[in-house]
């Protein structure tokens, strides 16, 4: 036996469910929504970690968000984006590394792994993961983006930030079959969306998470004559 294997001998085992409370711990506002996934409520998204368990006893961690907005009930909690500490961490190194790691997630996602969350900040890291994908290669991911990004305004009301994320829609190579049409009902009714988070929120998994605020946001209604534009710039673009 090498002196390296002897060094992992002498360290007491851990269990896969003592990591993820390792995490919760650290996190206490989250609640646990699966063995591997803890999560909030924050406005129309899910916002947590996924504590991932690999083979040979190796683990990531994923900050992860889900949209609240699905229709379809096999969508509601499911990760639709993912961020990690670009780390597969052993089983047996857990403890050793445990505080650096909680550090790196803190200091990546901090500002939004909280119990109060900007809308700005959100956006802000939104766009952060848009610019890590080239136009065409990653067009299914930046549309899931800009779903997120558009859902997200129009839930909180927010017109300047409508016309903004409008304005990244709009570039050239942003291609995904179907997606311009998921975002029409966002922007027609936009208390549907409303309706349908709503809905979702009652359902029994998600009633029982705890639930985060956004801060700094200035609710109030958007004025009538962006949605005409934008309605008539989709139908526009779908039909060509």
């Amino acid at each position: 036996m090498t002196r390296w294997n002897k060094y992992k001998k002498r360290i007491p085992p851990i269990s896969f469910k003592e990591i993820v409370d390792d995490w919760h711990n650290e996190f206490p506002f989250l609640t646990q929504y699966s063995p591997t996934l803890l999560y909030q409520r924050v406005g129309p998204f899910l916002i947590g970690l996924n504590i991932v368990r690999r083979a040979f006893d190796y683990y990531n961690v994923y900050f992860v968000i889900s949209p609240l907005w699905r229709k379809d009930e096999k969508f509601l909690g499911k990760p639709e984006l993912y961020g990690n500490i670009d780390v597969l961490i052993p089983f047996w190194q857990h403890r050793q590394v445990f505080e650096t790691n909680v550090e790196r997630v803190k200091k990546e996602y901090g500002n939004i792994l909280n119990p109060k969350v900007r809308f700005e900040d959100l956006l802000i890291y939104l766009d952060k993961v848009i610019k890590m994908f080239k136009f065409g290669k990653g067009a299914i991911i930046l549309s899931q983006i800009l779903e997120m990004e558009l859902a997200l305004a129009v839930y909180v009301g927010r017109e300047d930030w409508i016309k903004e994320i409008w304005n990244k829609i709009k570039l050239p190579g942003i291609v995904a079959d179907g997606w311009l049409e998921k975002l029409l009902p966002y922007i027609e009714e936009r208390e549907d969306l409303l309706r349908c988070v709503e809905s979702n929120c009652r359902h029994p998994r998600i009633a029982k998470l705890s639930i985060g605020e956004f801060v700094s946001v200035g609710q109030y209604p958007p004025k009538k004559n962006w949605k005409d534009h934008i309605i008539a710039f989709l139908k526009k673009t779908i039909l060509v």
